[in-house]
């Protein structure tokens, strides 16, 4: 083979992988010890980190539904599903977790929590307390973060549908906040995006403090 041949094969090679799909260029990359592209380690880890980071923008592979698959989940923790979610640019810096997980505030009292879609979260609800309130999948029920029960509502939370994707809560509360009428102080409601009225905390910077379906 010619010094011009062999010059031309890492160039015919890169040519190549370049216009495959990333499953195909690690299939390709076997060389001799080739195997099926979906068996490879590196394949399937990158698939799985691909689904949960769907999960947490509410998509999926059928083309944007909100199925929740928990076997991809528990590969990101809570904090990455959160820091992944789009058009968070109305809220506050630590509203999405008060809304998601529930905190502490600085008094020692229990906040937030108005989902049960993320796992291991600070938030539970005390057993036995659920009530639904309407045939749209919108419940109540008490709470208690870290252990600590919720005073502030007479220690009731109430909570979006339990197959709403965290990117699906934002969407929804963002388009209840473009709606949104003044009721008192700094509250406020709106119409979300699935046909739901949300409760709003609005700051005077115009930032979300919290959110949570109207009771």
């Amino acid at each position: 083979m010619t010094k011009l041949a062999k010059n031309k094969i890492p160039q015919a090679i890169s040519h190549i992988t370049s216009n495959l799909q990333l499953g195909d260029r690690f299939a390709f990359a076997g060389g001799n010890s080739l195997r099926f592209r979906s068996d490879t380690p590196d394949f399937k880890k990158a698939e799985e980190k691909l689904s949960t980071y769907q999960f947490a923008r509410g998509e999926s592979d059928s083309g944007g539904s909100n199925f929740v698959d928990e076997n991809h989940t528990s590969s990101l923790s809570n904090r990455e599903i959160i820091s992944n979610l789009q058009h968070t640019e109305k809220f506050r810096p630590n509203t999405l977790k008060h809304i998601l997980e529930g905190e502490i505030n600085w008094r020692g009292d229990a906040m937030g929590y108005h989902t049960e879609v993320l796992e291991n979260t600070p938030g539970k609800i005390i057993s036995g307390t659920e009530e639904i309130l309407n045939d749209q999948g919108i419940y109540k029920a008490r709470v208690e973060v870290n252990g600590t029960p919720k005073t502030g509502n007479r220690g009731f939370s109430t909570f979006f549908p339990k197959d709403w994707s965290p990117q699906k809560i934002v969407d929804n509360i963002n388009e209840a906040y473009n709606n949104r009428t003044y009721e008192f102080g700094n509250t406020y409601s709106g119409i979300g995006s699935e046909g739901i009225r949300i409760s709003m905390y609005i700051d005077g910077n115009g930032k979300i403090i919290s959110a949570f379906p109207s009771e």
